[in-house]
């Protein structure tokens, strides 16, 4: 038995937007979604509100989430070379009057470093990596944990009501509060306002992490795993759950757990959404339903409402559809609190 899990981050937002009382998912051409849908059952499933913590908690306890920073740098951040002990993802914005104006001051990398070094005081304070275009710092501190507001959420919003509250982390605020001096005149951005382009005037911190050891999730679920990404960015939890890398799905063995992961691109067109949902239909499914029809493939299809990996979604309730090898035999309830229940149900 194969088992096909689906990870479509944005996908729940087609469902959403409507066109003549139809939903914008309506109108894709996925035919072979369509026949595959006949066999399964829908239902709702809460992923929390964030896209990394959501992907971990199908696999392990939301205790054990070490923290955005962390996935995302896991290779060089675990390297024994890293002495530090807290870590945080961070990016630039515009702010007026300590009103958040531009979430993103859209930095080149060598930017991003020229800035880092001022605030730093050349590694003083905190070292930093800089790894697909953004940066993670690395403490000395064991900072506690507090959730954060995250930057796609923060436009428009006075930065003081959002600091950390607990005061382990007043010098965390205090960077984040120094930065809006500090840069505002640095060389960087007086060459960008002379551009007229977004001036890179203050720092936020969040998704703090720490070391940790991750759970055998081939182990624990007695599966092969295997990961197929339709994106140019890879998401980082496969890699760091040790699920293999392919690039056709034919390839992967009986028992096995693949998990395909697709992501809308919010600045893009609704008609660009439906291209990739067709191609998807197209070059993945095609080949899925195959496989479902000869009775050897259950499918699992999240369509999960995050369009961005840097923001917090308001409602987790996401949409599933639920195809096993055998659909007669279907029986579940409709709204799953715990996506690991989920999960549990579909491979066992």
């Amino acid at each position: 038995m194969k088992h096909y899990l689906f990870t479509l981050n944005g996908y729940g937002e087609m469902f959403k937007k409507k066109f003549s009382d139809t939903s914008l998912f309506a109108y894709a051409k996925k035919d072979n979604l369509d026949i595959i849908s006949l066999s399964g059952r829908w239902g709702y499933v809460s992923l929390g509100k964030t896209l990394e913590k959501a992907h971990y908690t199908f696999f392990d306890v939301e205790n054990n989430f070490p923290g955005e920073a962390y996935i995302r740098g896991w290779k060089e951040l675990s390297a024994e070379s890293v002495k530090e002990k807290t870590f945080f993802i961070c990016r630039f914005m515009m702010q007026s009057g300590g009103v958040v104006i531009e979430t993103n001051a859209g930095l080149s990398e060598q930017e991003i470093a020229e800035l880092l070094n001022l605030l730093s005081k050349n590694g003083k304070e905190f070292r930093f990596l800089i790894k697909n275009g953004s940066a993670i710092l690395m403490f000395r501190d064991n900072f506690p944990r507090e959730e954060v507001i995250f930057p796609d959420n923060m436009k428009g919003l006075n930065l003081k009501l959002h600091l950390y509250k607990k005061q382990e982390l007043a010098n965390i605020n205090n960077l984040i509060l120094s930065s809006i001096s500090l840069l505002e005149n640095h060389p960087v951005n007086r060459v960008r306002q002379d551009l007229g382009e977004i001036s890179a005037n203050m720092l936020w911190l969040w998704g703090a992490g720490r070391h940790t050891e991750f759970p055998d999730i081939a182990s624990k679920l007695d599966k092969e795993l295997f990961y197929i990404s339709t994106e140019g960015e890879e998401l980082s939890l496969p890699q760091v759950f040790n699920f293999n890398k392919i690039n056709d799905i034919k390839s992967a063995p009986d028992n096995s757990l693949i998990w395909i992961n697709s992501a809308v691109d919010r600045q893009s067109n609704y008609s660009v959404w439906l291209k990739k949902l067709e191609c998807l239909d197209t070059e993945i499914i095609t080949e899925v339903l195959k496989e479902h029809q000869k009775g050897v493939a259950r499918v699992l299809f999240i369509f999960d409402g995050f369009v961005s990996k840097d923001a917090e979604i308001k409602n987790p309730w996401s949409p599933f559809l639920y195809i096993s090898e055998n659909s007669g035999k279907i029986r579940f309830k409709k709204k799953f609190k715990n996506s690991c229940a989920l999960l549990k149900l579909f491979l066992e």
